[in-house]
């Protein structure tokens, strides 16, 4: 099941996550990231999103330097 149901409310989110992502880990070529969006997602701001995103990625990011 979809957790967010318009498609346009999940494509909303997709580029939200594609531009910080290319922002942010535009040299590291051999990293994929699988993102599951939780029920309610569709609802927050894109400024929300988009901070959710970045302390996100910040984790990766620091999880990815460790190795």
């Amino acid at each position: 099941k979809r957790n967010v149901k318009l498609a346009v409310q999940r494509n909303r989110i997709r580029r939200i996550v594609k531009e910080q992502f290319y922002t942010k880990f535009v040299n590291n070529v051999a990293l994929d990231i699988v993102l599951l969006v939780k029920k309610g997602a569709d609802q927050l701001a894109n400024e929300e999103l988009v901070h959710c995103i970045k302390t996100i990625f910040r984790r990766v990011s620091l999880s990815s330097n460790r190795d």
